[in-house]
């Protein structure tokens, strides 16, 4: 199964800089974490993560729920979909790009459990285009940012989903779960 794990504004920008990143969303964020065999990301969230994640599990700077979180991540498997390969030294391996998702397609065959795609806007597309997301766990962010890029704008057809849990947190974020109706 693939879970796409995304933060987006009341008006769906999806920029990293919009969001409320407390401890409770973190302790949310760590669940999910906890849930995933392995991770999928798209070039430009790999190298935004693993810029700012990989010093905060290695120095421990940080409040214990944002350590704890960056420590998982730190240890879970990865995969990068794209055209160059991840630098050495963050437990990733390379998926190729292809225009039809067989590459992601024989990794879900192959985990079997959980795939979880942290952000990663333009490849959540392409996985929606390909009919390979099976949820949507949505961190709705009550900000309204006017700007910003949006993770599922120019879908050719409607993406029937079903909400299955949604819940406040004290910052006001909304978590919604959407599975996807096939």
């Amino acid at each position: 199964m693939i879970h796409v794990l995304m933060n987006t504004t009341l008006d769906g920008c999806c920029d990293h800089t919009q969001v409320i990143a407390d401890d409770e969303h973190h302790e949310y964020a760590t669940d999910e974490l906890n849930r995933a065999e392995v991770l999928l990301f798209g070039r430009n969230t790999y190298d935004l993560i693993r810029g700012y994640w990989q010093d905060i599990a290695a120095t421990g700077k940080g409040s214990p729920t944002v350590v704890r979180f960056a420590r998982l991540l730190e240890a879970k498997p990865k995969h990068l979909v794209s055209s160059h390969p991840p630098a050495p030294g963050w437990n990733t391996s390379l998926l190729p790009r292809d225009e039809n998702g067989n590459a992601v397609r024989a990794l879900r065959q192959a985990v079997g459990g959980t795939i979880l795609v942290m952000a990663s806007p333009t490849l959540v597309r392409a996985l929606a285009e390909w009919e390979l997301v099976d949820e949507y766990h949505l961190a709705i962010q009550p900000i309204l940012a006017g700007r910003g890029p949006t993770f599922l704008a120019g879908l050719r057809a409607p993406i029937q989903v079903t909400l299955k849990e949604a819940r406040a947190l004290k910052s006001g974020v909304a978590l919604h779960r959407y599975v996807v109706g096939r």
